[in-house]
């Protein structure tokens, strides 16, 4: 789907950058992520919460490794 019609990004760029080592937490640097950067700010919105549902699963990754190396 896209998320930022004015640079042609779409949701699974945004995912793709986000998954990155060190991936962004801000939505300007998931622009420049991505090798762009924000024009209207429509996008800031759905990018924001791809960045929240990312982190969200990143620390219930962390979370369950850690249970499972303290058992």
């Amino acid at each position: 789907m896209i998320v930022c019609s004015c640079n042609r990004m779409t949701d699974a760029d945004i995912r793709a950058a986000l998954a990155q080592p060190n991936g962004p937490e801000r939505a300007r640097d998931v622009y420049a992520a991505c090798g762009c950067a924000p024009k209207c700010g429509g996008c800031a919105g759905t990018i924001n919460r791809l960045i929240s549902e990312s982190i969200a699963a990143k620390e219930k990754l962390e979370s369950a490794v850690e249970r499972r190396d303290a058992a």
